[in-house]
């Protein structure tokens, strides 16, 4: 009787075993460079007992690496003055980008949004315009109290203050950022989209 095929019904359980694969059963086979989107992919699950199981590509790569999400990024839309002396909150109210709408443009916060507690880095930054001599302070403010900030001294023309933080954070929590000066007056803090900015983004742990 002529036999065109093998049929799992016509294999016995255990019939076949390790010993009969050669150690060249995969490792001699051609490697693949990529893999396409109907591609399988064979593999031991082990919340089964070990049994296999085929996967597509789609199915592979779910939930593999990350985006950093949430993010945003925030900046002073227009020049605005900096009292002399005064812990001052930087109004970011012109946004470039908020991938879960949680920065407020009118109160000038990010708070972090229901089940997104974790790690962000947070940078901070802005120009003052003028030649004059003074300290300048930069901090991160989490629910009103200062968590992370820095301090220099400015004494040439349009110095920039940039500081860079990574904060360990709750759902619910609100982040803004506040500037302080002591030249003896006011000075200018540059807005537009160059200049004072404030942007984060959620850390994949």
């Amino acid at each position: 009787m002529a036999i065109d095929k093998v049929t799992t019904a016509s294999i016995e359980d255990g019939a076949v075993s390790a010993d009969a694969l050669t150690s060249t059963a995969i490792t001699g086979q051609t490697a693949e460079t990529s893999i396409a989107t109907d591609d399988l992919i064979l593999l031991s699950d082990t919340s089964a007992s070990g049994a296999l199981r085929k996967m597509t590509r789609a199915n592979f790569v779910s939930g593999v690496g990350g985006t950093n999400t949430p993010n945003f990024s925030a900046y002073v839309g227009s020049n605005t003055s900096l009292a002399n002396t005064t812990t001052f909150t930087v109004p970011m109210n012109t946004e470039r980008w908020d991938t879960a709408s949680a920065f407020n443009t009118s109160d000038y916060s990010f708070t972090v949004p229901s089940g997104q507690g974790g790690k962000y880095n947070m940078t901070f930054k802005y120009l003052l315009s003028g030649s004059f001599t003074c300290r300048i302070v930069g901090y991160f403010v989490v629910n009103g109290s200062d968590k992370a900030g820095m301090q220099m001294q400015h004494n040439s023309t349009d110095t920039c203050f940039i500081i860079n933080a990574t904060l360990n954070l709750s759902a619910g929590d609100a982040v803004k950022v506040s500037a302080y000066q002591d030249s003896g007056s006011s000075r200018t803090l540059l807005g537009g989209t160059v200049f004072s900015e404030f942007s984060g983004f959620k850390i994949i742990e």
